[in-house]
Formats: C-alpha cells, structure tokens, sequence
C-alpha cells in the first residue's frame, strides 16, 4: 500500500513542488541484495512456488527512487524516504547555521 504525500508535505520545498509517492514496490529490478530463503538442490518445484508466494518472492531488490516526469510524482521506497528525509534536515540545519554565522559577520 502506497502513502501519498502533497507538496505542502514539510519537504515539499525542498523536493521543488513534486508529489512523493512512498511504496515497497520501488526497487531495483536489477540489483539484487539477497535472498528471502536458502536456495536447496532437494526442494521440488511445488515447494519453491509455495516458498515464494509465502515470502513474497525468491530474491531482495535494492530500493530505488523514479521520478515521473509527465505528472511530476517520485516514486521512492520507504527506506530511501528515511534517507532522504535525513539529508534534507542535516542541509536544513547547516543552511540555518550558515545564516546565523553571515548574520554575525554583517551585524
């Protein structure tokens, strides 16, 4: 299930008006980063389709954020929203020291 955010979400400036879409199925096709269960020579092929329906699929894939250009929406996976919304607040952070600092400087 996806959240939906608007642009007057609190990083909506930051992210230039673009809605956010936050969903597990943001990821890397390509890029596999493990496995969700023991590959074995022994399991029939019953077995490997149950395994797979019960755990959502054989392999984990790298999350990844698109971008859609046409409806301006970012697809992102809920880790790299953590990631993301990290950075903004330590660029916020920084950015609002910088102008205390050239407030120091001129006054």
């Amino acid at each position: 299930m996806a959240k939906t955010f608007e642009p007057s979400w609190a990083l909506g400036k930051s992210l230039l008006g673009m809605r956010l879409i936050v969903s597990e199925d943001a990821v890397d096709g390509s890029k596999i980063i493990g496995r969700r269960f023991k590959p074995s020579p022994h399991r029939s092929k019953r077995i490997h389709k149950k395994l797979c329906k019960s755990f959502g699929g054989e392999f984990i894939y790298a999350p990844a954020i698109y971008m859609h250009r046409p409806s301006e929406t970012i697809f992102i996976h809920p880790t790299m929203e953590r990631e993301l919304k990290r950075a903004l607040a330590e660029q916020a952070e920084h950015s609002i020291f910088d102008m205390m600092r050239v407030g120091r400087e001129n006054g």
